[in-house]
């Protein structure tokens, strides 16, 4: 599917530089987004930013679309990527996406 979008839209895998990921916290369908993101982008996917805005607003069922290419656009607008909340760690099927790299889990020091 991503494939044709990036023939749709006439783009290279290298013109993208953020994706807002669907993942919703399943370990089963997070790693198969997650190995389609990198199917997709092949090399490119270790430099493109990927988060979740979904971990911030849940799943809104249908109105997940609207609320997410509005936080997306906002995103490039500002040139700012939406941080992706409450990871504690991070799977090691996700860990070639960049986003993941970003992350640190937290402390255990008291």
């Amino acid at each position: 599917m991503m494939e044709l979008a990036f023939e749709d839209a006439g783009l290279a895998h290298s013109a993208i530089g953020y994706l807002n990921a669907h993942v919703t916290s399943t370990q089963l369908r997070d790693r198969a987004e997650a190995k389609a993101i990198c199917d997709a982008f092949g090399d490119h996917a270790e430099r493109l930013l990927v988060s979740s805005t979904k971990s911030m607003t849940g799943h809104l069922l249908g109105a997940a679309g609207s609320l997410e290419a509005r936080l997306t656009v906002l995103a490039l607008r500002d040139q700012v990527a939406p941080p992706t909340t409450n990871v504690l760690s991070v799977d090691d099927a996700v860990s070639g996406l960049y986003g993941t790299k970003l992350l640190q889990p937290p402390s255990n020091t008291q």
